[in-house]
Formats: C-alpha cells, sequence, structure tokens
C-alpha cells in the first residue's frame, strides 16, 4: 500500500484583494521554480527554514516538500506578522521577481502563519547544527520535517516510480501478494506470527474443532517474507539490530515465465539497476548530491562510482571462483565465514572492492542447504546473489525446479510435500519453467546514497524491540 502526501495547507483569507481569483494564484514552489513566471502574484505555502533581517526587511526561506530548492520571500519589517520564525508554516501572498543575486524571490504583500514551531517546549531538533541520526531515530514522527528526510522521501518516490515503469515497459504485470500466509517460504523460522486480539478474551468465532479453534484462519498464520511480482512490504522476524537489517521493508520481486538460462536473470536484475540509476540521477541528481554529502561521503567519489556502476558490464564468477579470491585474502578480511557455502558481509564487500567497485554476480552454488524451489544442476544449485559496494548481497535470485519428480523429493526430503502440495500441483497444469529474483528496495537506496543504516532509508524503521508509532 502507497500513501501519497501532499505537503501543502488550505488557502487563507488575506486583507487585500485582487482581480485574480486566489485559488488561481497558488502555485507549489517548484512550478514557480521552473516556470519563473516574473511578476506575477502568487501564493506560497510552506514552512520557514531559515530566517534573516536586513535593512528593514524578513528575508525568510520557504520550502513545501515539492521539490530540494528553496524560494526566498521577503518582508517588510513593519508588516512582519507575529511568530515568524523557524520551523513555522506560513502562508505568503506576495509578487514574483528576481533579485540581485539573479534568484526568484517573492515580495510578499500579505502573509499569516498557519502553526508555529516552539523550540522552547522540548522540539527535539537544532535549527542550526547536525545531529547524530540516532537522535533523529527516537523521534520518527518528525523526521519528515528535516531537509534530509523530506529529500529522502522524494528519492523514494521516484525510486519506487523507476522500478514500477521499467518493469511496465518491459511487459512485466505487477500483482497483489497477501501480507498473511501460512507458508515461511525461506525456510528459516524468522518469521511473525498473525494473532487474533478480541476485547475481554471473548472470541465471537464458532468452534470448528478442538485442534484449530484457536487460530482465525484454522491454521497457524505469518506474515510473508515474500511476495512474487511486486514492490511491496515484507516482514522478518530475525533478531539483529545491525545496520543492514530491517523487521519490515520493501522488496522488488519478479518472475519471469519460459527462463531455462539464469542469464536471463542476470540481464533483467543489471537493466533494471541500470536503468533506475540512470533515472533517478536524471530527476534527482539535487536531493542524490545533498544525501551523499550528509552521509559524510565523498560526493565525487560516490559518483564515480554510481557512473562505473552504469558504464560497466557487471561481473559474472562462479561461487568456487569467489571462494577462492576470499581464501587468497583471509589476510585482509575482518570476519571470514565458517560456513563452506555462504559468504559473510565482510567477505562480500571485499569481493566487491576487489573487483574495482563493479557489481558481480555470484553463480553456481552448492546445492547443500539451499531453498528446495532452486533449480539444481548436478551438484550445484542455478542460484545468483548480486554483490554491489557499500551494503554486499542487494538481489537474490535462481531458476525455479520445474521438473515435478526432483521437486517432489526435495519437498518430501524437507518434510513440507503436505503444506506445499499446491506449489508441486503448478508443476502438473500447463507446467514451464521459470525465474526469478528479489532486491530490497532499502538496500538499494543504501547503496546509492552509502546510507550508513539502513534505518535511516524508510519512513517508519522497524527492528528488533523498537517500534514507535
Amino acid at each position: 500500500m502507497f500513501f501519497f502526501f501532499f505537503f501543502f495547507f488550505g488557502i487563507k483569507s488575506f486583507k487585500r484583494s485582487y482581480c485574480v481569483d486566489k485559488k488561481d494564484l497558488f502555485s507549489p514552489i517548484k512550478d514557480i521554480l521552473e516556470n519563473k513566471p516574473v511578476g506575477v502574484y502568487k501564493i506560497i505555502k510552506g514552512w520557514i527554514k531559515s530566517v534573516r533581517k536586513l535593512k528593514g526587511f524578513l528575508f525568510i526561506d520557504v520550502t513545501d516538500g515539492s521539490c530540494f530548492d528553496k524560494i526566498q520571500v521577503v518582508i517588510p519589517k513593519n508588516s512582519n506578522p507575529k511568530k515568524v520564525g523557524w520551523g513555522a508554516s506560513i502562508n505568503a501572498l506576495g509578487k514574483l521577481q528576481i533579485n540581485p543575486s539573479g534568484n526568484l524571490e517573492l515580495m510578499a504583500e500579505s502573509i499569516s502563519v498557519e502553526g508555529i514551531c516552539n523550540k522552547e517546549s522540548n522540539y527535539p531538533f537544532s535549527s542550526s547544527q547536525k545531529q547524530p541520526f540516532d537522535h533523529y531515530r527516537q523521534y520518527i514522527y518528525l523526521r519528515p520535517q528535516l531537509r534530509y528526510f523530506n529529500s529522502l522521501f522524494r528519492l523514494r518516490h521516484s525510486a519506487t516510480l523507476g522500478f514500477h515503469q521499467y518493469f511496465d515497459k518491459n511487459g512485466f504485470i505487477g500483482i497483489h501478494t497477501p501480507i498473511i500466509t501460512s507458508n515461511d517460504c525461506e525456510g528459516g523460522g524468522e518469521v511473525f506470527s498473525a494473532e487474533t486480539f478480541y476485547k475481554n478474551n471473548e472470541s465471537p468465532m464458532k468452534e470448528k474443532s478442538e485442534t484449530n479453534n484457536q487460530f482465525f484462519f484454522d491454521t497457524p498464520a505469518l506474515l510473508t517474507v515474500s511476495g512474487q511480482l511486486h514492490l511491496e512490504a515484507v516482514t522478518r522476524a530475525e533478531n539483529s539490530r545491525s545496520r543492514l537489517h530491517l523487521s519490515e521493508f520493501y522488496m522488488i520481486e519478479a518472475e519471469e515465465a519460459f527462463v531455462k538460462d539464469i542469464n536471463v536473470i542476470l540481464e533483467r536484475m543489471e537493466n533494471c539497476i541500470k536503468c533506475n540509476i540512470s533515472s533517478l540521477l536524471d530527476k534527482n541528481l539535487k536531493e542524490i548530491e545533498y544525501l551523499i554529502k550528509e552521509n559524510e561521503t565523498d560526493v565525487k567519489d560516490q559518483m564515480k562510482m554510481l557512473e562505473n556502476v552504469l558504464n560497466k558490464s557487471f561481473t559474472i564468477m562462479t561461487f568456487v571462483e569467489a571462494k577462492e579470491i576470499v581464501n587468497k585474502n583471509r589476510d585482509k578480511i575482518s570476519h571470514v565465514s565458517g560456513k563452506c557455502n555462504n559468504f559473510t558481509k565482510e567477505e562480500e564487500l571485499f569481493l566487491v572492492k576487489n573487483n574495482n567497485n563493479i557489481p558481480i554476480f555470484v553463480i553456481d552454488w552448492p546445492k547443500e542447504n539451499m531453498a528446495f524451489y532452486m533449480k539444481e544442476k548436478n551438484d550445484l544449485v542455478e542460484k545468483v546473489d548480486l554483490l554491489v559496494p557499500n551494503v554486499g548481497e542487494l538481489c537474490g535470485g535462481s531458476l525455479r525446479e520445474n521438473r515435478y519428480e526432483t521437486l517432489k523429493k526435495k519437498l518430501k526430503e524437507s518434510d513440507i510435500l503436505d503444506s506445499m502440495e499446491w506449489y508441486l500441483n503448478l508443476r502438473k497444469y500447463g507446467n514451464v519453467p521459470t525465474g526469478g529474483f528479489g532486491m530490497g528496495f532499502e538496500r538499494f537506496l543504501q547503496f546509492m546514497l552509502n546510507t550508513q543504516n539502513i534505518k535511516d532509508t524508510i519512513p517508519f524503521p522497524r527492528w528488533p524491540h523498537n517500534l514507535q508509532l
């Protein structure tokens, strides 16, 4: 479910009347700055980000959430309304003009304060100093007031739109998958359960049997960790508070029919990522450069990395080849995996750095302890992980096991044949080979911006032992 916010207040009456209907005077700051209607009366509504006094005038910078840039509003001191200060929301009417610096500004003739920002009343944010991100995380309901987070949310909007447009142009159909499911699709058991709650502990449900009357759906219900062909929220009950994990996050998941070659999935991943990065750099360059800088990362270095991602073909290497590189450089890696069929986060990041920060597809994985739905090829599975700078694994995908008897055997060995009979039946009626992948949306943003903590890439982060709002 997506919520679209419109960051503007209703029009308020002014003392002075004009020939033009006031409702036609209002424009978002984004439109005003793009069209530059000099000499025209306009209404601006937004929030004050700075106040300066000079030669009988007040100069205030105003934003409204529609774009990265601010617009200056000039107010004669003698007409200064009370409570014009940092963080206040205002409604200003005036004439647009070009100031001596060559920038567009509004010479206000009427202004009203819609709401003050009382900094003396335990307001948690500083108007002049940058504070740590973990401090902002304590007040997630107020974070959108900060320039960092309203820039981030515009970027999230554009990235969401970009992924939808890419898949739409390439013939995909988006579907809405259920949040509540009876399956732990990844088999790790790190899922949330959905329970019913009734006032006074009185259930209005009629008992169906002695074994299942405690379940709303007559079976244990879980919150999904996966849903195909979508960009939606998923959950994971992994007890990790690391900089790379969330308990609720968004996934881009795509599945294609008639796919027999893993390279089709690799090409889809690469094109999808490159297309959206290119689109975001065109549409949201100011936000991207600002967010990178606020993440205390060198903007030139990060932009060069993104340029390399766009212009270089992603590297393809087998799991064995990747392991050989890791084993040869153990002295350079702080945390080495004890597992023979996996990589630590440090190993993933080293592999990418060792590859000149060009993303890497790791293919042909050992089949031990892999998901039942991955297609086997001798002692391997046709699985792929995409490793990128800053975050390591960004995408995971595979060809799906479409051979009925092979899949049935794997389900039986995993002791889930009964519960997954529907999945097996898909291989009985009009069966086709398929393949697909999933990408963490927040990790995509973290990779682009070099955000240190993934909790600062999402409006309302959820993590173990923390559930604000």
